[in-house]
């Protein structure tokens, strides 16, 4: 996705969406492509994708405005 792709989809600012991918690349948690003028960014760490849909896993009844289903006691 280019810079502003993200930027709309998180209704952020590009120029916070274009610091927070810096800081990323910076890692090496995401890599980028540049055709012309245009650059787009992808995910660069396999684990990351994973960490990610471990958390959507974990609070999907937030998401889906259920109860949580884990009994600590």
């Amino acid at each position: 996705m280019t810079v502003n792709e993200i930027a709309e989809k998180l209704d952020l600012a590009q120029s916070v969406v274009s610091h927070q991918l810096a800081i990323l690349r910076e890692h090496q948690l995401i890599s980028f492509n540049k055709k012309g003028k245009y650059v787009s960014y992808t995910l660069d760490d396999p684990h990351i994708l994973s960490i990610i849909e471990l958390t959507f896993d974990h609070v999907s009844h937030v998401i889906k405005h259920e109860p949580h289903h884990y009994n600590f006691r």
